[in-house]
């Protein structure tokens, strides 16, 4: 992490205050929801089948953001299973998988992402969740400026 604004230990003092910030950092928490469910893509949507123009995989590709940080999301210890008790929604999209060359834009089965999309946006907007705040609290995971190219026609 970088500096932060806190002061650098040169003297013992500085160490006691490094120290103190360290353990408050440690004891922050941010409880956040990772949206599951069938109109929700676990990663089989797309990154089976989903090729670079090189024959890379998802998880070879330059792009791979998106799929490491959800994959690292679902078994973080700040990851809770009941949303009242979260602060923050995550919606799992993997744009980047769904827009490689191989995929041209359909799922594994040959659904078009856009279907797709469309399913997730209307599984989200329909939680208390989302309705409480307008989504304000949500967070999509997109690492590819591909989605710029080809942005879907919602997005929840």
């Amino acid at each position: 992490m970088g500096d932060v604004g806190l002061p650098h230990a040169e003297s013992e003092e500085g160490s006691v205050e490094d120290q103190r910030h360290e353990d408050i950092r440690g004891r922050l928490q941010l409880p956040f929801f990772l949206y599951e469910g069938p109109n929700i893509d676990d990663g089989t949507w797309f990154e089976p089948c989903a090729r670079g123009l090189r024959g890379e995989t998802v998880t070879e590709d330059q792009y791979s953001g998106e799929h490491y940080f959800l994959s690292q999301l679902r078994g973080h210890r700040w990851r809770v299973r009941d949303p009242a008790t979260a602060l923050l929604f995550v919606v799992p999209l993997y744009i980047n998988a769904a827009l490689q060359p191989s995929v041209a834009g359909t799922s594994c089965n040959g659904t078009h992402y856009q279907r797709l999309l469309d399913a997730t946006a209307a599984a989200v907007a329909s939680t208390e969740q989302y309705a409480r705040h307008q989504g304000a609290d949500h967070l999509i995971v997109c690492n590819s400026w591909k989605l710029s190219q080809r942005p879907p026609a919602q997005a929840p």
